[in-house]
């Protein structure tokens, strides 16, 4: 036996915690369906400022709340009822865990009496998430004998703990007893609820947070203190979107900052490796950086900075404009032996997250710099290969200027900086790379050509999602680096298939502005529930399903030479096409047989305003083909046109 809830006290608490999470800065509710969580869900809809979406899929709605929280850098609010409903959450919120997406999690719960006692839809949520939560909380069964700013504290702190560097998921699982809904008696509880006068008379938040370094420590440049980079508040009102502001967790102590600084003065083969960042202000600072100290810039695919066709090599003249360059192509360099073996860098600045290029990875981790400097926003180790000799905590933009600025009194003093010929020869190689792509791509429809129109044709003001496997891959390598220069997504955090479509959903909500979904057809069949969501989408969604029946990236492995256990083990062939599930979801549909009819397709799908799939159908075995192809031209493109660099110390 359970002892019943006072009337309506658990729509109280959930009213309260709603209010508290709009007001602090929570801008989208994803909700699925249920009873438990009727209360929370109630609420939502009675807010006239809550914005929500209702799906039938908790991964499905999961994985919408995190593309919201990667567009906008605040936490959208995931609710979900008890059991394993909670559990369809882990992969969205493992994925926030890793690539540091602001994440709020809301479960309602059985309270403690029902728990771990046999009662139906129960399972332990307590913790759940394990450390890919930043912080959680088991928010106590509503009781007219607790305080209600209790409800307040916890949604303010929750917001917080989401939005702090390094951001991420939060979880609060909020236990109700039966019965669940109940429309509260509001004199009966005016008393209970009059030390909140204050708070109800205002719309700011109960509890407001703000950070700051320990001013004790001393800043990491003499022109500017650790207090002023990081005075932005974080949450609550005048809570801002510019992640370039956020604060510097840990300042570097004036002795190791003017250390870097002369490791970075002497380089002669420096390069600077703009990896996932998470905003165009970051990616502005890092290739300012580059520019500054003179080397080549290595912009990953999700950088913001690939395709800024405007910072790019002039392809005529192989002029290199302001002081570095942007190497955009350095993945297909790095395929010439020659090139690798040449071109040893004997200083690293690597920004961000991970970057797509496995070939970057494992040559960096090959060569191992004498200076390795990673910066970044997050404590967690980024070195697979465990050659990093500089580990920065920091935000980048920031961190970025404190350089700039030393830099520039560094070369007032007369210090010549960065090495023309090595910036020259990584422009040169970059640029054959691109007339070999333009000469060697043949115009028939293929993956990598389809890669490259998408980045022609993407709108600047779009979103271009990209899933894992061969999808982003195929534009890191292919796509055209002066093309468009649309915000760039993808889940690389895990780097999983599942939720590509939910997603791409949130990151309309987030951007209010057209999304462009490039994704495989075995990421499309595991997300197939959410092409549901993009009938409510506020902007469409494109996608563009490449299908070569099965799981094309294996063909690329060493298991494809297994025999013949790898097809039906690895290649995972299937015989579905998708024009069907569009029908089922009500959206358009268009199957396309070559680059004539793909680009009219997605010419007319931008211009509809309207969501829908455009289905193109290629080979696998021809696709590895080609792709080994175009790196064997680019080989030998490499070896007649970029002279062998001689690692001459002399600028």
């Amino acid at each position: 036996m359970t002892t019943p809830q006072p009337s309506g006290i658990n729509q109280i608490w959930a009213d309260l915690l709603v209010e508290e999470l709009v007001r602090a800065g929570v801008g989208l509710f994803c909700i699925a369906s249920g009873s438990r969580s009727a209360p929370l869900a109630l609420a939502v809809a009675a807010h006239p400022r809550a914005e929500y979406v209702m799906h039938y899929d908790e991964r499905g709605t999961a994985f919408c709340a995190l593309g919201y929280g990667r567009a906008t850098r605040r936490p959208a609010a995931w609710i979900t009822t008890s059991g394993t409903a909670v559990a369809n959450g882990m992969p969205a919120v493992v994925e926030a865990s890793m690539d540091a997406v602001p994440m709020l999690l809301v479960t309602a719960d059985r309270p403690p009496e029902l728990r771990a006692a046999g009662a139906n839809q129960t399972i332990d949520q307590v913790k759940i998430f394990g450390n890919y939560a930043r912080w959680q909380f088991d928010l106590p069964a509503p009781d007219p004998a607790i305080d209600p700013a209790v409800v307040l504290t916890t949604a303010d702190q929750a917001v917080y703990r989401a939005m702090r560097m390094p951001a991420g998921p939060v979880h609060l699982n909020a236990m109700y007893r039966e019965p669940l809904v109940s429309s509260p008696d509001k004199s009966r509880y005016a008393d209970y609820l009059d030390g909140l006068q204050a708070w109800r008379d205002s719309e700011a938040p109960y509890t407001r947070y703000g950070s700051a370094t320990n001013i004790a420590k001393t800043p990491i440049s003499a022109h500017e203190s650790a207090a002023d980079i990081s005075k932005t508040p974080i949450s609550g009102y005048g809570s801002t979107n510019n992640i370039s502001e956020v604060l510097i967790t840990y300042s570097v102590d004036a002795p190791r900052f003017e250390s870097l600084m002369d490791d970075l003065s002497r380089a002669k083969r420096g390069l600077v490796v703009a990896g996932r960042l998470h905003a165009r202000s970051q990616a502005d600072a890092v290739r300012l950086l580059a520019n500054e100290l003179g080397w080549p810039l290595l912009p990953d695919v999700c950088s913001q900075l690939r395709f800024s066709g405007k910072f790019s090599v002039d392809r005529s003249t192989d002029k290199i404009t302001e002081g570095g360059v942007m190497a955009s192509r350095y993945d297909l360099a790095l395929a010439s032996e020659a090139f690798r073996a040449s071109h040893p860098p004997d200083a690293v600045l690597y920004f961000g997250g991970a970057a797509v290029s496995k070939r970057l990875n494992a040559w960096l981790a090959e060569v191992r710099p004498a200076l390795f400097a990673v910066v970044r926003e997050s404590p967690d180790r980024m070195d697979p290969g465990h050659c990093v000799t500089e580990y920065v905590e920091t935000g980048i933009a920031p961190f970025c200027r404190s350089v700039i600025h030393r830099l520039e009194t560094k070369r007032g003093e007369g210090k010549v900086l960065g090495n023309k010929d090595w910036t020259a020869s990584w422009a040169a190689a970059s640029d054959a790379v691109a007339r070999a792509m333009d000469e060697h791509t043949p115009d028939d429809l293929s993956e990598p050509a389809a890669a490259r129109l998408l980045s022609r044709h993407t709108p600047d003001e779009a979103t271009l999602m990209l899933a894992s496997s061969m999808p982003i891959r195929d534009m890191d390598m292919f796509g055209d680096a002066a093309g468009r220069a649309p915000f760039v997504a993808a889940n690389r955090g895990a780097s999983g298939i599942d939720g590509a479509v939910a997603t791409a959903v949130g990151l309309a909500y987030g951007r209010r502005a057209p999304v462009t979904l490039l994704v495989g057809d075995l990421g499309l069949l595991h997300d197939l529930n959410s092409l549901a969501l993009t009938a409510s989408a506020p902007a469409p969604v494109v996608i563009v399903a490449i299908n070569n029946h099965g799981g094309g990236i294996f063909s690329f492995l060493p298991v494809a030479g297994c025999g013949e256990a790898f097809e039906p083990m690895f290649g995972t062939p299937h015989p579905y096409r998708f024009e069907q599930a569009a029908r089922m979801f009500g959206l358009g549909y268009d199957h396309v047989q070559d680059m004539d009819t793909l680009s009219e397709a997605y010419a007319s799908a931008l211009s509809s305003g309207e969501s829908r799939i455009i289905e193109i159908t290629t080979d696998r075995a021809e696709n590895l083909h080609l792709h080994r192809r175009l790196e064997a031209l680019i080989c030998e493109r490499l070896a007649d046109a970029v002279p062998v660099f001689t690692n001459n110390p002399d600028p």
